[in-house]
């Protein structure tokens, strides 16, 4: 039995991908939907992500800020808040995040209606509930081979 697996692994072939956020197609509908955001809101923007080290990780950053043309701050898992509190206040910020999760959830509970407090960060949803992000994507994956 084990010599069938086997033997069917090496007739398997894969593709491997590089991960969504260095797909060209996604970062631009990103930046198109945050860039919409900011307008619609008339504020000016902020991204968050989680604390990356190593000069790969910085090139990409700062490649990611073009892009979203907008700055970008490490947001710690301890403390998320701390920065935005005293040095961003009055910004639309995008957490980098996919689907919900601890910092998406943070976030929203610290700053549950940003309407009524003009001069708080405006934290927006995680990615996956943009409908523009979310239609995006799922026709990109369905035509992977």
């Amino acid at each position: 039995s084990s010599d069938v697996c086997s033997s069917d692994l090496h007739q398997l072939a894969l593709r491997r991908l590089p991960f969504l956020g260095a797909w060209p197609a996604w970062q631009a509908a990103m930046a198109d939907a945050f860039r919409n955001r900011r307008e619609a809101i008339r504020r000016p923007g902020l991204w968050l992500h989680h604390p990356l080290e190593g000069n790969l990780a910085q090139r990409f950053l700062g490649h990611l800020g073009q892009v979203l043309d907008a700055p970008a701050l490490s947001a710690t898992y301890s403390d998320p808040m701390a920065s935005l509190i005293t040095e961003h206040n009055g910004m639309v910020v995008l957490p980098l995040t996919l689907a919900a999760n601890r910092l998406s959830e943070a976030l929203a509970q610290a700053w549950p209606e940003p309407a009524g407090y003009p001069d708080r960060p405006q934290v927006l949803p995680p990615l996956l509930q943009w409908p523009e992000l979310q239609s995006m994507l799922l026709d990109t994956l369905t035509l992977l081979p």
